[in-house]
């Protein structure tokens, strides 16, 4: 069972509307056109089908390519411009790929324009929006419909949008039934091991996970999951 929090909702529906990440222009009279494609440095299991998402202040990678009928320009001798926020940050000739940092103040979405100057059709530019979410948690626990048996389980977090390569980059911190929680080495891991032995059977146990990024103190997220025992 995957318990899922209000915030990963919201950042699988963002990665829905927005799974393809390009952004395309036409111009008619010369079947030229400027394509604009995106992906964000940041951490989604394996599982994750949809489009990872940015968070604030996390790092995005965008790429440029002007087609013209159909197939790629040579941009090398070509100065192209890139804009945040409608805001000039970098501009070089074959520019083709710019990386930057999502502004922190910035709570739904980025606005990214690049500008190929000076093609036989003059400048032709694209302007995209990408969508930025909150890192969020989700606990994974296995259970047997709804219920989880009076022995020893095993549950892991699954963290999502972090700027991190890997879960174990991020510190995490486990309670259960508000009290702290931790596995016998006491080392903040993406996984825990709840002994619910001495349980009644009917009785629930409250798992929960903050975890926080140490790199990158604004980001954070916690989640939680009630439990029954068989």
């Amino acid at each position: 069972m995957k318990v899922i929090g209000k915030k990963y909702f919201v950042g699988v529906a963002l990665a829905g509307l927005f799974a393809a990440g390009v952004g395309l222009t036409a111009n008619a009279q010369s079947s030229s056109s400027l394509l604009v494609t995106w992906r964000a440095d940041a951490y989604a299991p394996s599982s994750f089908r949809g489009k990872v998402l940015p968070p604030r202040g996390g790092s995005v990678t965008a790429t440029v390519d002007l087609l013209v009928n159909g197939k790629p320009a040579d941009l090398s001798n070509r100065e192209i411009r890139w804009f945040v926020d409608n805001e000039l940050h970098q501009s070089g000739r074959n520019l083709k790929r710019f990386t930057f940092a999502v502004p922190i103040q910035n709570p739904d979405e980025v606005t990214v324009k690049a500008v190929v100057m000076e093609t036989l059709r003059g400048n032709i530019e694209r302007t995209i929006l990408i969508p930025v979410s909150s890192p969020s948690i989700v606990i994974d626990v296995p259970t047997e419909g709804g219920y989880i048996p009076a022995a020893s389980i095993a549950a892991r977090a699954l963290p999502y949008f972090f700027s991190i390569e890997k879960p174990d980059d991020l510190l995490f911190e486990w309670s259960a039934n508000g009290s702290r929680a931790g596995n016998e080495t006491g080392t903040p891991s993406s996984s825990i091991t709840l002994d619910t032995s001495g349980g009644i059977s009917g009785n629930t146990v409250t798992l929960g996970v903050r975890a926080v990024n140490p790199s990158a103190a604004i980001e954070s997220a916690q989640s939680s999951v009630t439990l029954r025992i068989r």
